[in-house]
């Protein structure tokens, strides 16, 4: 499952790697507490972010400039 991100804080890194800080889907503005992977493909920029009550998201930059919120892949299987 996916939902559009409506508001998104990141921060632009150096080497061109992007940390979420907070992001809002649904209307609810989630605070990230930590980042892992990130990684490019086909479908864009994704980087998984863990939340304050231990939720993992993966944030994606689509190719067209938008934000995309998803349950990482590992978690669909099963």
């Amino acid at each position: 499952m996916k939902w559009p991100v409506e508001e998104i804080l990141v921060h632009w890194e150096g080497d061109g790697s992007i940390t979420p800080r907070w992001f809002t889907v649904r209307g609810d503005k989630i605070q990230v507490d930590s980042t892992g992977r990130s990684w490019r493909d086909a479908e864009g920029y994704h980087v998984l972010c863990m939340t304050h009550t231990g939720a993992v998201y993966e944030l994606v930059l689509t190719p067209v400039a938008a934000w995309e919120a998803r349950f990482p892949r590992e978690m669909k299987k099963g």
